[in-house]
C-alpha cells in the first residue's frame, strides 16, 4: 500500500496557528486587527480571519461584525442565520457594510419585507458615498455593485464601472479581479483591454486574492485568449493551493502527468484527498483500480479511496 503520511509530510497549509493568535491580537491596534484579518480572508485562511473579526465584533467593531457576516454567508464557515445575525448587529452598529448587507437579507425575493428593508439601503448608500467620496477603495468597490446589480433603487451600469475603475486605482484587490472580468467580457474588446484585464487579474493574485490566483489558474491552462501557458497556470494554481484551496490542489494534481513541462508532485493530489475535496478522491480510486496516471494498481489503496469517496457523497 502506498504511504500517504509519507507523501505528504512536510507540507502545511494554512496561517495564524492559533498558538500565535493571542501574540498578534496584543499587539495590532484594531485598524490593524482588522485589515489583517481581511488580507487572511482574501487569502483563505477563514478560521484564522474568523477568530479577529469575532473578537473586534464582539467588542463592538460594527465594521468587524459586516465582515464576519460575510465569512458566514460565502467562506468556508458557511452558516446562512449566524450570517444574518451579524449583519443585523453591523447595520445597527452604524456600518454602511452592515446596512446593505442585512437590507439585501430582508429584501429576500422570497421570503424578505422590501418596506422595512427601504432605511437600510438608504443608510447604506449614504454612508457608502460618503466613504467613497473620501477615496475609500473598499466603499468605492462596494457602491460600485450596488450601482451595478440595483440594489435598493435603479441599476446605473455606468457610475457603477466607474467607480469599480476608482477602486481597482485604488488598490482594492476584488475590484481589480471583477473589472478585468468586465474588460474580458466587453462584445468588442480590444487587444489593449484584454492585456489590460490579464495585468488586473495578476495584479489581484499576487496580492494575494485567492479567487484571482485560482482563475488564473483555470485561465493559463484553459482559454486560449491568455494564451496557454501550462508553467502559469500551475504557478498560479500554486498560489491558491499555498493559501489552501483544495480546488487547485486537486488541478495540480491532474496537470502533474498530462501538462508539458509540469513536474510531478502526488503530495499534492493525495493532501487534496485527505482533506476531503472529491474529485481528488475520485481521480485516486480510478488510478489506483486501474493503473492509471503512472500510479500502480493498488486494490488496498483503490478501496480506501472509495471509501472516503462515499462518506463524502453520502453513499451506501
Amino acid at each position: 500500500m502506498t504511504d500517504r503520511t509519507t507523501a505528504v509530510e512536510g507540507r502545511r497549509y494554512g496561517c495564524c496557528p492559533v498558538e500565535r493568535f493571542h501574540d498578534i491580537v496584543m499587539v495590532m491596534s484594531n485598524e490593524k486587527l482588522l485589515a489583517h484579518a481581511l488580507d487572511l480572508s482574501r487569502r483563505g485562511h477563514d478560521e484564522s480571519a474568523g477568530r479577529i473579526l469575532t473578537r473586534l465584533a464582539e467588542a463592538g467593531d460594527a465594521e468587524a461584525a459586516a465582515h464576519l457576516g460575510e465569512l458566514f454567508e460565502h467562506g468556508s464557515l458557511e452558516c446562512p442565520e449566524t450570517a444574518a445575525r451579524w449583519y443585523k448587529l453591523a447595520a445597527e452598529g452604524g456600518s454602511p457594510r452592515g446596512a446593505m448587507r442585512h437590507a439585501l437579507e430582508l429584501d429576500d425575493p422570497q421570503e424578505g419585507d422590501s418596506e422595512a428593508a427601504k432605511p437600510w439601503y438608504e443608510a447604506a448608500r449614504k454612508g457608502l458615498e460618503q466613504e467613497a467620496a473620501a477615496g475609500h477603495a473598499a466603499s468605492q468597490y462596494l457602491l460600485s455593485k450596488i450601482y451595478t446589480l440595483g440594489w435598493g433603487g435603479p441599476a446605473d451600469k455606468e457610475r457603477g464601472v466607474t467607480l469599480l475603475e476608482q477602486a481597482a486605482q485604488g488598490g482594492d484587490l476584488e475590484a481589480k479581479f471583477y473589472l478585468g472580468y468586465w474588460y474580458w467580457g466587453l462584445p468588442d474588446r480590444t487587444e489593449a483591454q484584454r492585456a489590460t484585464a490579464i495585468r488586473l487579474w495578476r495584479e489581484a493574485a499576487e496580492g494575494g486574492l485567492m479567487s484571482a490566483q485560482y482563475n488564473l489558474g483555470v485561465n493559463y491552462a484553459t482559454d486560449p485568449d491568455m494564451p496557454i501557458d501550462f508553467k502559469e497556470s500551475m504557478r498560479f494554481y500554486r498560489m491558491a493551493a499555498d493559501n489552501g484551496m483544495l480546488e487547485a490542489l486537486y488541478n495540480i494534481g491532474t496537470m502533474y502527468q498530462d501538462a508539458e513541462g509540469v513536474e510531478k508532485d502526488e503530495a499534492l493530489i493525495l493532501h487534496a484527498g485527505e482533506q476531503g475535496e472529491y474529485l481528488a478522491q475520485y481521480y485516486l480510486m480510478q488510478a489506483y483500480e486501474e493503473g492509471y496516471h503512472g500510479l500502480p494498481v493498488d486494490k488496498d489503496e483503490a478501496a480506501y479511496w472509495r471509501q472516503k469517496c462515499e462518506a463524502n457523497t453520502g453513499d451506501d
